[in-house]
């Protein structure tokens, strides 16, 4: 209780010293072209704002696209893309995020400095969320005293639009989970998944486990307790074809992982440059439980394992799922590692039954599979500008 008091004191004060700023930003003039961009709590250089960013470089090279961020190898990286950055609280982060016209970010409000937000916040979320969020999460739940101060400031106000999203079904989850407008939920598609390529079978060699989080990080049950490293390597080597495991963002500073097994390989962010989505065009199958990836890999037409060991433990202790988990998993349901890598040599000696299953869930999940999302996303942005300003906007 102590501790929640100093937090809440420690918070407050930090608002409080900020509102002047944020009030003075209102009144700031706005550089249209200037975007401001930032991803995973301001530390990591990745996922929708990172594609995004990347595509208006090449393609809109009169977007000034910036990066805000507290780690010196995310901003490395974004500078060597070509993007102006800067960290989202100093200096010269409160002047592009005052100055910019609109910000970019894919899981919440720290992803850059809310202090001073631009009058265009788009939320590019981060995966098509199998899994409740927001306002209809009713697992988890956001301290008393954020609540309060969130309702206190103006600058910390839950976002309320807009949010791209991927299809219609899609768009309805979101407009219920952060209370915004039908028309604030923008059916783009996700720029992470323009880099996603549709291919036909081919032999399976490489293979990827890509599990959610449980807790947010904290506790709870660690798939890989159970995996048989001795075993797996062994049905590996059978069929020619090695695994890649990635953790989480949430789990990334646990343990890498267990060596002398040739065949099955621990990465991480640093591994892949942080572009998980080049990485997927070069997967086989990928394998996972509760993780939305598996419904942006559905564009790729390529198997996929399901191996939700924990499922009801997950449901009553982290969060519940927006649809019928079995209704919207079209590949093999796995109790137990044994199960998982029976189901692998099965795909592996051209037994899938899935085919006709993943076409479906693609068609129900994506409107667009023509690596078309940035484009609408810029557009339907410039759009939002010049709604919000006219022929008046305040800007260069």
């Amino acid at each position: 209780m102590i501790a929640q008091v100093a937090r809440a004191l420690c918070a407050s004060t930090l608002f409080l010293i900020n509102l002047p700023l944020y009030l003075l930003s209102r009144h700031t003039p706005r550089k249209r072209e200037r975007w401001v961009f930032g991803a995973w709590f301001g530390q990591d250089y990745s996922d929708n704002p990172r594609y995004l960013s990347n595509y208006l470089q090449a393609r809109h090279p009169d977007i000034e696209c910036v990066w805000l961020s507290d780690s010196r190898t995310a901003r490395t990286r974004a500078k060597r893309d070509g993007l102006k950055v800067a960290r989202r609280f100093s200096p010269l982060g409160y002047w592009y995020t005052a100055s910019a016209g609109a910000a970019f970010l894919c899981t919440g409000r720290f992803d850059i400095n809310y202090f001073v937000r631009p009058p265009i916040v788009v939320n590019l979320w981060h995966g098509i969320p199998l899994k409740k969020i927001g306002n209809d999460d009713h697992v988890t739940s956001i301290p008393r005293w954020k609540k309060t101060a969130f309702r206190l400031f103006p600058q910390f106000a839950e976002l309320s639009g807009p949010v791209t999203v991927s299809s219609l079904i899609e768009a309805e989850v979101v407009a219920s989970a952060f209370d915004i407008k039908a028309s604030d939920a923008w059916i783009t598609g996700s720029p992470r998944n323009d880099k996603l390529m549709p291919r036909a079978s081919r032999e399976i060699r490489r293979i990827a486990y890509l599990p959610t989080h449980r807790g947010e990080g904290v506790g709870g049950f660690d798939p890989l307790s159970t995996l048989d490293y001795v075993s797996a390597n062994k049905v590996l080597e059978r069929i020619g074809a090695e695994l890649y495991i990635k953790k989480h963002f949430y789990h990334a500073s646990d343990a890498a992982g267990v060596g002398g097994f040739p065949r099955i390989k621990f990465i991480t962010n640093d591994d892949i440059d942080s572009d998980l989505y080049n990485f997927l065009n070069t997967v086989d199958l990928l394998i996972t439980d509760y993780s939305s990836v598996y419904l942006d890999y559905l564009i790729t037409g390529r198997p996929i394992v399901f191996a939700p060991f924990d499922i009801d433990d997950y449901m009553r202790s982290d969060r519940e799922f927006n649809w019928p988990y079995e209704d919207v998993t079209p590949g093999p349901h796995c109790g137990s590692w044994i199960e998982v890598f029976g189901q692998i040599e099965a795909l592996a000696s051209g037994e899938d039954h899935w085919l006709g299953a993943r076409a479906s869930a693609r068609a129900l999940f994506h409107s667009h599979v023509d690596g078309g999302a940035s484009e609408r996303i810029y557009r339907a942005t410039m759009e939002a500008i010049s709604s919000v300003y006219g022929g008046g906007y305040g800007g260069s």
